[in-house]
């Protein structure tokens, strides 16, 4: 896959043999153990390909009620509409996407290839197969808008309402990492120029640029670089910005309201009374913790 925001663009796969996926399985079963996370970043990519591993774990699921998690493609999911009701007879009970926006000039601004009918697709067929879905989404993204943005957040509000137990999501702030594409040309200095793919590039043809008051040396000293830390909160160190216009397209404020704003369509993110709740800071702990003016209380899960 192309993407630009992704360190691993272009890149081959290597698949392990059905001797081994079998093995693994069997000591996975071995254990009493029923359910497993298939954690290959595009696992349903292509469904001749991998036909005989569902076979194997349709096999599993049948002989150990075996259920499984995976990803998928929204691209692929098109190419092949069988593929979630093979999945579904396999085992899985939820796919996981890389959807990261659904405005079409986002998505063709950073390469992915696909198209926001194919998100709608991937969500539509998959939960009539019986699977869940969990659509994963980045705000802050080259050129991003509240325009833009407002494509994203009605389409998880849309299925958050039609699907309200098969469809959750996941958002977090973009952040341009120093081996992708965009991360390469963000960083570039004033009047440089960088080749890639046989094009040059300047850091005016990103809409993108670090936070005023924070720099590249100082965003790569290593404090910096989640896209989601344990208290559920990002690191927000770029804006989008249009150079030619000289112009903020959204601020990092504006970044962060509108990711707080979204994740409340979320239930896993509200208390009973609809406040923003927070996962914990402190590892091992099992409750979660809620802000509210003036104080932060704790809430046992």
């Amino acid at each position: 896959m192309p993407c630009e925001f992704c360190e691993d663009r272009l890149t081959g796969a290597r698949w392990h043999s059905l001797e081994h996926f079998r093995d693994e399985l069997e000591s996975i079963v071995s254990l009493g153990i029923t359910a497993i996370m298939i954690f290959d970043d595009l696992f349903a990519l292509n469904y001749k390909k991998i036909s005989p591993y569902l076979e194997i774990l349709k096999l599993y699921h049948q002989k150990h009620g075996l259920i499984f998690r995976c990803f998928g493609h929204s691209k692929t999911m098109s190419m092949f509409p069988n593929m979630p009701r093979m999945l579904a007879e396999s085992g899985c009970v939820e796919l996981g996407f890389g959807a990261e926006s659904a405005s079409q000039l986002i998505l063709d601004s950073i390469g992915k290839g696909t198209k926001v009918e194919g998100l709608h697709n991937f969500v539509n067929i998959s939960v009539k197969a019986g699977i869940s879905v969990k659509a994963f989404f980045m705000i802050g993204l080259p050129g991003e808008t509240k325009e833009t943005f407002k494509q994203t957040y009605d389409f998880i509000s849309k299925y958050r309402k039609l699907y309200p137990d098969h469809f959750d999501f996941d958002l977090v702030v973009f952040f341009p990492y120093k081996g992708t594409k965009i991360g390469r040309i963000v960083r570039l200095p004033e009047g440089t120029t960088l080749k890639i793919d046989g094009r040059e590039y300047s850091r005016e043809d990103i809409q993108l640029r670090s936070v005023p008051g924070l720099d590249w040396q100082k965003i790569d000293s290593g404090n910096f670089g989640a896209y989601k830390k344990k208290s559920g909160a990002s690191d927000i160190v770029v804006e989008t910005y249009d150079w030619t216009r000289k112009k903020v397209l959204l601020s990092s404020g504006e970044i962060y309201r509108l990711k707080e704003k979204t994740m409340l369509l979320s239930g896993r993110y509200t208390d009973s009374k609809g406040k923003r709740i927070y996962a914990p800071s402190i590892e091992g702990n099992i409750g979660t913790v809620f802000h509210s003016t003036g104080n932060v209380c704790c809430k046992k899960s």
